[in-house]
């Protein structure tokens, strides 16, 4: 049986530690997930609007490969009541009303077909 050097224990111990960081961490879940669920490249637009409000308080454009997803990571402030709005460059568009009781554990999934976006949500 090898000597156990007071280095690879270490290491060892280490590894151990950093793998099991990300299961003991926080239940943190992105808030938007969209997947591209077509053939082929689409772009799409997010704008993200507050309650009572006429503009978006965050937007962004971004181009996603086929079979391929686009994560954003909370961009809704903590208790915000808004309206996210999705389309693309196909001319397909739908809509998901946030509500101010979703946990930081709740997200959003648009799954982008080629004659729909499909809306879900939940909770890790």
């Amino acid at each position: 049986m090898p000597h156990l050097s007071r280095r690879r224990s270490l290491k060892a111990t280490a590894v151990v530690f950093l793998g099991l960081s990300g299961c003991i961490g926080s239940n943190h879940e992105s808030d938007i997930y969209i997947f591209n669920q077509t053939a082929s490249t689409r772009t799409v637009e997010i704008d993200i609007i507050e309650n009572g409000s006429k503009s978006a308080f965050f937007s962004d454009s971004t181009s996603i490969s086929a079979d391929e997803r686009h994560v954003y990571d909370d961009p809704i402030p903590e208790e915000a009541v808004c309206e996210i709005q999705i389309r693309t460059d196909g001319g397909l568009e739908t809509g998901f009303e946030w509500k101010s009781g979703y946990a930081e554990t709740h997200s959003v999934q648009f799954s982008i077909r080629e004659s729909q976006i499909e809306t879900s949500h939940g909770t890790a």
